[in-house]
């Protein structure tokens, strides 16, 4: 009788063992498994090269980063974060300057705007408190002593100068100028806690910049700070043409390094 509860025990724990086997392969066979690709070894060059499959492949990283904008600031995860950075880093020069840290922690307080042909987003004498990016459509750009100045395609940012102190009035007004537009907004709260250190900074080094230039070393200092304040910094590269002959210009360029 022992021997017969031993030789039972011992099939019921083969038994169990497999169950627990098959339970475990069954598990595998459904486990969803995701791999990353280099689509330069999965796609030919000449497929990569395509002016269709590149426009294709932009407007998916269009809608990415829009669904991304769309999404609550507070509900947004890294992946989302990123696209936001990545945006921000390629078309707003001064973004180049903020560490990693605060580029994140703009992209969480970036908010997404869309507005329709003739609406005024800022306007020429009011107090600013927000800072603009144009995502797509076209603004118009005017003042009250000068009428129309200009029109900016999607890219360029905007709203800036008037952030850069208390109670600091708008220059211009803004216009939308196609059928829609899309904006990034970064309120002045956001900018003075993460951007305002970093381009205090910019605009002292402007300062001892224009100093140096003959032309502004008879000015008196409030002055060549507000030129300072006015000033943009880009980064060009190398063989990049700032500027050709003959064409109309509508800034002067100073070399800060380079």
């Amino acid at each position: 009788q022992r021997r017969g509860k031993s030789v039972k025990g011992q099939r019921r724990k083969g038994s169990l063992g497999r169950r627990s086997q098959s339970e475990a392969a069954v598990k595998e066979a459904h486990t969803v498994q995701t791999y990353t690709y280099n689509k330069y070894r999965v796609f030919p060059r000449r497929i990569l090269e395509d002016e269709e499959f590149i426009a294709v492949t932009s407007l998916v990283a269009e809608n990415q980063l829009r669904d991304a904008l769309k999404t609550p600031p507070q509900l947004r995860n890294n992946k989302q974060l990123g696209r936001i950075v990545t945006y921000i880093r390629n078309v707003w020069d001064s973004a180049r300057d903020l560490n990693e840290e605060k580029l994140m922690s703009l992209a969480r307080c970036v908010t997404y705007a869309q507005q329709k042909n003739g609406d005024e987003i800022v306007k020429e004498g009011d107090v600013g408190y927000t800072f603009y990016i144009l995502l797509s459509g076209e603004i118009a750009i005017s003042r009250f002593d000068h009428g129309y100045i200009c029109s900016l395609p999607a890219g360029p940012s905007f709203g800036e100068t008037a952030l850069s102190g208390e109670d600091v009035l708008r220059t211009a007004t803004v216009t939308v100028s196609s059928e829609e537009a899309e904006l990034l907004m970064i309120y002045k709260s956001d900018y003075d806690t993460l951007v305002r250190s970093v381009f205090s900074k910019q605009k002292m080094e402007a300062f001892k910049m224009l100093r140096t230039i003959p032309l502004f070393q008879s000015w008196p200092r409030a002055r060549v700070m507000r030129v300072a304040g006015q000033l943009h910094r880009t980064h060009v590269a190398k063989d990049e043409v700032i500027c050709r002959q003959h064409d109309k210009s509508d800034y002067m360029w100073f070399i800060l390094k380079g």
